[in-house]
């Protein structure tokens, strides 16, 4: 935490050193580059006072070339802050990656029932204080994500885990990401296990008539937000579940921002410099203003990346208040109601629906929209 906290801190010097060629800022989490013409807080009010059909008129993106540049500079700035880092800064680095693996290698060694239990205690000690019976449930839950677990990893040692491949390093960066965050192995690994649940029920979802690949991956990430809010194992109270599962879950998707913008941090195994470089560029990402985040995922895998930001903040939404997966589904509100991957996701994740998800901000794990 101390380096992602020294990022935040020195990433505002850096872009300032850096030639800029579109009047964009970037935001490290509370600090701020004024470059553009109009405060943060009056661009608010301008985006709080549009319309839908403001919101969809309001088309600027950038050229592919444009765009190019962009990401370019995102990059630099991400490479001058890893270059100017000290030995003493990369060698801590180097520890908290050593701490990282060694905590998950004994996560996953001592996996048991009775562990998971004794785990949930330490990240949740008010649940000793709860009502009688409290902890019946609980367990009950937790027992059911380590069946989950062994299930899909019983014959994966921890170390496989670092295999290459795509997915492995999204799971990788999100579990150190989360980490960065606060959270623990114990709450990353049981949000993980309801996931691979959500993607096994949505999957069954498939064989509806009219659905495809991305629509069970539309109601996949609804259905693992609300899941994973609704289920005791996460957290002994709702605004916990709530937390832990926004900060994993939205790490996954920046992850894969990231491997976007940046393919050489597609590895299981990053070296200190690749974590600063990944560290930086998350904080970077959260921090765009409204131009620059559309900008960045004005891609045909950005606006997917904003399709499962989008159905996650409402699987959380509607978990919190139990609600059933149907009315959002079917509804026909460009507010509230879910991108449902109809394989149009250019057209349904529209405009307007890409300023409202930055501008609501509850997508995001930490900064200045929580």
């Amino acid at each position: 935490m101390k380096n992602v906290k020294r990022i935040a801190k020195g990433a505002l010097a850096i872009i300032m050193v850096l030639p800029i060629f579109m009047p964009l800022r970037i935001v490290t989490a509370n600090e701020y580059n004024v470059q553009d013409e109009l405060t943060e807080a009056e661009i608010d009010v301008i985006w709080e006072m549009m319309t839908d059909e403001d919101y969809e008129h309001y088309d600027i993106y950038l050229t592919e070339v444009e765009r190019d540049a962009f990401v370019e500079r995102l990059i630099n700035n991400a490479e001058y802050y890893v270059a100017n880092l000290s030995d003493n800064e990369l060698a801590e680095i180097a520890i908290e990656l050593e701490e990282f693996h060694a905590e998950e290698a004994y996560f996953w060694e001592n996996l048991s029932p009775e562990f998971l239990w004794e785990m949930y205690v330490e990240d949740n000690p008010e649940v000793l204080v709860m009502r009688s019976g409290m902890d019946v449930a609980i367990r009950a839950e937790l027992n059911d994500m380590y069946e989950t677990l062994v299930s899909n990893y019983a014959s994966i040692a921890p170390t496989d885990f670092y295999v290459p491949g795509f997915n492995n390093a999204v799971g990788v960066w999100t579990r150190q990401f989360s980490i960065d965050d606060g959270l623990s192995h114990t709450n990353i690994s049981t949000i993980e296990a309801i996931g691979i649940d959500a993607a096994v029920i949505s999957t069954a979802a498939g064989v509806l008539p009219g659905w495809n690949t991305m629509r069970v991956d539309a109601y996949r990430h609804w259905l693992w937000n609300s899941m994973s809010v609704s289920n005791l194992a996460v957290g002994a109270n709702a605004t916990t579940r709530y937390n832990r599962t926004r900060i994993m879950t939205t790490n996954r998707e920046l992850a894969s921002i990231m491997f976007d913008s940046q393919p050489s941090l597609i590895t299981t195994t990053p070296t200190a410099q690749q974590l600063a470089m990944g560290r930086y560029l998350r904080i970077a990402t959260l921090g765009l203003n409204q131009v620059g985040w559309r900008n960045l995922l004005n891609t045909y895998n950005g606006r997917h990346h904003q399709m499962d930001l989008w159905n996650n903040y409402w699987g959380r939404v509607d978990g919190l208040a139990n609600n059933n997966f149907n009315p959002r589904w079917n509804s026909t509100d460009s507010n509230t109601g879910l991108v449902r991957g109809n394989g149009a996701v250019a057209t349904e994740m529209s405009v307007a629906r890409q300023n409202r998800l930055w501008t609501r901000g509850k997508a995001f794990p930490f900064g200045s929209r929580p």
